[in-house]
Parts: C-alpha cells; sequence; structure tokens
C-alpha cells in the first residue's frame, strides 16, 4: 500500500471509531488534506461495509456534519450518505465537498427514505453530481 493509501483507510477507520462511541450525539468532521488523487479507489470495501452498518444502526447521533475540501472521497461519501439514509435518529445532515462525485439518486434515496431528518444542507457542486 502506498501512504496516501493507508491515509484514506484511517478516515474510514476514525469514522467506524466515532460511530462506536456509546454517547455520542453530535458529530462534526472538517478535513482540509491535500493527498494525491487517485488514491481514494483504494479504500477498503470491508472497512467503507463496516462503517457504513455502525452508522446506520447508531441510535445516539442526533447531527452529523462532514466537510472536505481538495479530497476526492466518493467512495467514503457515498458510504455515509448510504449510512445517514438508513439511519433513524439523525435530524440534521451536512454535507460539503467540492471534488466528490455524488450520484443524484442517492441523494433522493437519502431524501425519500430517511423519515427522521429535519434539516439537510448539501453543499456539492453541479458537476459533482452524476
Amino acid at each position: 500500500r502506498t501512504s496516501s493509501t493507508i491515509h484514506y483507510d484511517s478516515f474510514v477507520i476514525m469514522f467506524t471509531q466515532l460511530f462506536k462511541l456509546p454517547h455520542l450525539t453530535i458529530l462534526h468532521v472538517l478535513i482540509y488534506k491535500s493527498l494525491p488523487t487517485g488514491s481514494e479507489n483504494h479504500i477498503d470495501n470491508e472497512l467503507l461495509l463496516e462503517m457504513e452498518k455502525l452508522l446506520s444502526t447508531n441510535h445516539t447521533i442526533k447531527e452529523f456534519l462532514f466537510e472536505s475540501f481538495g479530497l476526492s472521497f466518493n467512495s467514503l461519501i457515498n458510504s455515509l450518505l448510504t449510512g445517514v439514509e438508513r439511519n433513524d435518529t439523525i435530524q440534521f445532515f451536512s454535507l460539503s465537498s467540492y471534488s466528490t462525485h455524488t450520484k443524484s439518486i442517492q441523494i433522493e434515496e437519502l431524501l425519500k427514505n430517511n423519515q427522521t431528518l429535519q434539516a439537510v444542507k448539501l453543499n456539492i457542486p453541479i458537476k459533482g453530481i452524476l
């Protein structure tokens, strides 16, 4: 593995550990770090699935904000969107990323399927929505 791959896996591991905290109700994560492009594709899928499951079954988080600038976190953000979509306690979700490609159907599913969301903030450039 390259050092940049380790960094991307580290972000997934960090989220996994945060979602395991038993009393976490508010989570704001802002990442402003440059990593080489292309390395994001090597995130371990098993780590992503574990993180997604922990987020979807977490019953304490009420507010979740994620911002990343200068990074391409396509796999991570898609897993976070799926986790929030399936979560039944998150009331506020905010996502800001200028270098991510998100499928519009995934945003539609999030808004349609999550019945507990009271506020959503999406800051994704038009070119980033597929």
